[in-house]
């Protein structure tokens, strides 16, 4: 990615000696500026020399330059900035002090920031100067302290923000202290480009050259310089200047130094930098703290972080983790763990700067059901959830089934209805309510229609719809009436206002490895997968299809993620909690062995010592018995295939499952021949698989119910039978 921009670069390099008297070497500049690109490309604001030559001026004349050689325009070549900057840290005695201006243009590429040089024709960073590069330039030079400060975006893995460096603690030799220690700072202007200011100058530039100008200090650091810059800088501009220091430079922790060489009298300040100056004889006298101290502990999200400050005629900047926030007035909100910084002002040069570390412990949120824990409606009802804390999310459930993440919920159907709360990503209550809906029916009579009927309970025939909808799996449309059915007359609004609780479809999932059964991929996705789909479709029901892990399924639909599933064995223990469909199909069982390996199973006591693979999901009652009584060893694998291939290596000694299945699945595993196994003559019983439905499920009886029943005529008219035979014909066809 390339970021234009317009950047001034001021890199000050001063030489002092370790006893931090005044440098006795020579002071020397470089200043680089650009305003003409051989490439049309490329332009300024038009303050990049002027900016220039007002640092020359300032410098020279109150900082103690000896010289400053100016490289402008067409000087300002590639080879030309690279050659003197060269000859400048290559020339540089440990006393010089060195400054070097950068005005022109930059881009940042891939995370590297370059000069443009006044000859670059295009991007092509081989006609750019890194920053990178401009960095090694300086890398060896015996300098103590170097100093960038970039009017735009200094980029590169070089600088590192924020800066660690000593700052004053107000005590005697602070000064010498630093000027020990080696320092490489940099401090930015906080923007890609220049941002144009009220006079001819950029905002940041007016504000550094006013600070130099009207500076009164005979020492003053880069941090102290700073912290002039961003109250002037960010209150005028959108941008927060930035320090920091260059990587793996040689930085201490010390900082650069500005020293003043002349009298006040003498010094000038920059003709067009529009400086605003500072009443001379002003005291700074701000007393300020933060009314919840240093650290604070908040158990809420409401909370704020207050200002006490004399005068109270102050100003404020807040900053979040040094990041500013926009707030500037006495308070701020604290709703987020963190550290919470205010600069409390009276002008440029008098301020105090302040910190509080939040934490934010917020108590567990309880919820109840405002209605109670038993409830009774005619028709229809609400449920409203309170919860003792704000901010935090919900969750109903109607017998398990999400129906609902809003506070208060319209109850239409009879259930345990469950609402949890959840708050920072965490369950923390939940509360649950026994209610009954008592509906509105009618019992049907001879010579009823549905249209009769919708015209008797919603004025208007053509809302049969809605009846069909709601008694989908007990009646057809354009099919008679039978006596006595009990058919549920629902309020109109149910249907309009809590749609997703009365489904249209359902969604079912199936097992997506056990062929030929249900196997996405396989004629028409298997056999049982064909027989629920026309079962459904006799009545008019639409499905919809997904396949999971065969272990998966019955915990996705007792989630009720969904409405069934197939193919399903019974056990005792999933009776307790599925409704199961009659047989849909009937497997017999049986163990498969390497064709080259013997196994006697004359008894079930001649496998003593045997391992057995079995598949999570599908359940051999007779295999758990055999275990029971410790004549085989059991391993679980997730899938038949990876049973198959633990028998090839013989890591295991016989794989139990069906013998349709098997095959398949050795006929569709890499790896596997048919060939190689066999299965052992005697079965090990049979089992048969059902369509299965959650008793929580609202209308799982109904689900049940009306399967059985379309399947049933499904076998009756002969077309079950028909799908089963093309099924197997299809399946033995599969060549290895």
């Amino acid at each position: 990615m390339k970021k234009l921009l317009v950047s001034l670069w001021l890199v000050t390099l001063f030489m002092v000696s370790a006893n931090a008297k005044p440098s006795s070497g020579s002071s020397k500049a470089i200043l680089i500026t650009i305003d003409k690109y051989a490439s049309g490309g490329w332009e300024g604001i038009g303050s990049a020399e002027n900016d220039a030559k007002a640092f020359q001026t300032l410098l020279s004349n109150k900082y103690g330059f000896n010289s400053v050689e100016l490289l402008i325009n067409g000087a300002a070549n590639r080879s030309n900035i690279i050659k003197k900057l060269g000859e400048m840290a290559a020339t540089a005695e440990e006393d010089d002090n060195l400054l070097i201006l950068f005005a022109g243009h930059s881009l940042e590429i891939d995370g590297e920031g370059y000069w443009i040089p006044s000859d670059a024709k295009n991007a092509n960073t081989e006609e750019l100067i890194a920053n990178t590069d401009i960095a090694s330039i300086f890398g060896t030079s015996k300098s103590k302290h170097i100093l960038f400060i970039a009017d735009g975006l200094f980029a590169g893995k070089s600088f590192k923000s924020p800066s660690f460096f000593i700052e004053n603690d107000g005590k005697g030799g602070y000064y010498e202290k630093i000027n020990g220690l080696t320092s490489r700072q940099a401090i930015t202007s906080g923007s890609k480009s220049p941002m144009a200011g009220s006079g001819e100058n950029s905002v940041f530039m007016k504000y550094a050259l006013n600070y130099l100008g009207i500076n009164e200090k005979p020492q003053l650091d880069a941090g102290e310089f700073y912290n002039l810059l961003r109250i002037a800088v960010y209150s005028n501009s959108p941008n927060m200047p930035r320090i920091g220091h260059i990587q793996n430079s040689g930085h201490e922790g010390g900082q650069f130094i500005f020293r003043i060489t002349t009298k006040k009298s003498e010094e000038p300040l920059a003709d067009k930098a529009e400086p605003v100056v500072e009443p001379k004889e002003e005291k700074c006298e701000i007393v300020a703290s933060i009314e919840e101290g240093s650290q604070v502990t908040f158990r809420n999200l409401k909370s704020k972080i207050r200002v006490v400050a004399t005068p109270t005629t102050a100003n404020y900047q807040w900053f979040y983790n040094n990041e500013p926030t926009g707030v500037k007035t006495a308070s701020i909100a604290a709703n987020k763990e963190g550290t919470y910084k205010v600069i409390v002002s009276t002008s440029a040069t008098c301020k105090e700067e302040i910190s509080s570390i939040v934490t934010i412990k917020l108590p567990p949120a309880d919820v109840y059901i405002n209605e109670g824990n038993s409830v009774e409606f005619t028709m229809k009802g609400e449920l409203n959830a309170v919860c003792t804390s704000p901010n935090v999310e919900y969750e109903w459930r109607n017998n398990g089934v999400l129906i609902s993440k809003d506070k208060s919920i319209k109850v239409y159907q009879s259930g345990i209805y469950t609402v949890t709360v959840i708050q920072g990503g965490k369950k923390t209550a939940e509360s649950k309510a026994d209610v009954i809906v008592k509906p509105r029916v009618y019992r049907t009579q001879e010579g009823d229609e549905v249209g009769s009927i919708a015209k008797k309970f919603y004025g208007d025939a053509s809302k049969a719809t809605i009846i069909y909808q709601a008694n989908r799996l007990k009646i057809q449309k354009n099919k008679a009436l039978a006596n006595g059915i009990e058919l549920l007359i629902p309020l109109e609004e149910a249907m309009k206002e809590n749609g997703a609780n009365i489904e249209t479809t359902l969604k079912i999932a199936g097992a997506q490895s056990f062929a030929p059964f249900s196997m996405p991929g396989i004629y028409n996705d298997g056999i049982i997968t064909e027989l629920v789909k026309e079962s459904f479709k006799l009545i008019g029901q639409k499905v919809e299809l997904d396949f999971l892990s065969l272990n998966q399924v019955k915990g996705a639909t007792f989630n009720g993620k969904y409405a069934a599933a197939y193919p399903c064995q019974k056990s005792t223990r999933d009776e307790q909690v599925l409704l199961f469909s009659d047989p849909i199909y009937q497997v017999y069982n049986v163990f498969f062995a390497k064709k080259t390996t013997k196994v006697d199973f004359s008894s079930p006591k001649k496998l003593r010592g045997k391992t057995v693979a079995v598949i999570r999901g599908y359940n051999i009652d007779e295999i758990e018995k055999f275990y029971k009584k410790r004549y085989i060893k059991i391993k679980p694998y997730r899938s038949l295939a990876e049973a198959f291939v633990a028998l090839n290596k013989k890591e295991v000694d016989l794989v139990a499952t069906s013998q349709i299945v098997g095959f398949g699945v050795i006929r569709k595993t890499e790896g596997l021949e048919a060939d190689d196994f066999k299965t052992l003559p005697q079965t090990i019983g049979s089992t048969t698989l059902h369509l299965a439905v959650s008793k929580n499920h609202p209308i799982g009886k109904d689900i049940i119910i009306a399967f059985n029943q379309a399947f049933k005529k499904l076998q009756d008219d002969g077309k079950a039978g028909i799908i089963i035979d093309k099924h197997l014909d299809k399946f033995q066809d599969i060549k290895p």
